[in-house]
């Protein structure tokens, strides 16, 4: 978390989990790193990296604020369109568990 809030404007993130760490009080957001927002880098984010996570995020806020449906319809969408992508495939099976609920 205290990496993202430092280079959140050079690199482009996504939110994977919340967690809790031993020993700590507070939860942390942990993220990972999918791509530069440097020009000049040859790991530039392309479009669909950005696309890619823009509608992740979507998916994963309406997750974590318990809206299941909308982050159902988001990572089945997303899921279709990037079907190797793990984050989304998780995010996909915990929305399916909890629309069991």
């Amino acid at each position: 978390d205290s990496i993202y809030q430092v280079c959140s404007s050079q690199f482009l993130f996504r939110p994977i989990d919340i967690v809790q760490i031993p020993g700590k009080k507070n939860a942390i957001t942990i993220y990972e790193m999918m791509a530069s927002l440097q020009p000049e880098s040859k790991f530039m984010a392309s479009d669909a990296d950005l696309q890619l996570c823009r509608e992740y995020v979507k998916g994963y806020e309406s997750y974590h604020n318990g809206n299941y449906q909308a982050a159902l319809a988001i990572f089945t969408e997303l899921t279709a369109s990037y079907p190797q992508d793990k984050l989304c495939q998780l995010y996909l099976q915990r929305c399916q568990v909890q629309g069991i609920k």
